[in-house]
């Protein structure tokens, strides 16, 4: 890659890579000795997965979920949100949650259960989970 002033290049490929400076005078002699630095690109996110929760039809208003990592070294948070389907209502959103996490008080309906993980670059990865709640005798 050459770098100019005022062309900013976007690192579009994963990898690794090194940027490399070397200066030139005036009379156009070249610095033997490039500056180096290298550089990771990652857009790969963390895993996640659903250990324990709601599945199908539930009767119970109160709901718990157990998620973890395969890699838990990489996570830097978790977020985690719960949407109501039918009826449609609010949803609820923890963005820096921990499991277990529980749910109380929901209403009759469906739902959809969210969990991602985010690692230190923004990077994330989700597990979802849809349950109903009927608590109608």
């Amino acid at each position: 890659m050459t770098y100019k002033q005022g062309n900013d290049q976007v690192m579009r490929v994963p990898g690794e890579f090194t940027f490399e400076v070397r200066a030139i005078d005036v009379a156009g002699n070249v610095d033997p000795t490039a500056a180096s630095h290298t550089f990771t690109v990652d857009f790969t996110g963390p895993g996640v997965s659903l250990d324990s929760g709601p599945e199908g039809t539930v009767a119970t208003s109160s709901v718990t979920f157990e998620f973890s990592s395969p890699n838990p070294g990489e996570v830097d948070h978790y977020s985690c949100t719960l949407v109501p389907t039918k009826p449609s209502g609010p949803r609820t959103e923890d963005n820096n949650c921990m499991s277990p996490k529980a749910y109380n008080g929901l209403q009759d309906g469906e739902y959809l259960f969210i969990v991602t993980a985010f690692d230190a670059a923004s990077n994330s990865g989700e597990a979802r989970r849809s349950f109903t709640v009927d608590t109608t005798p």
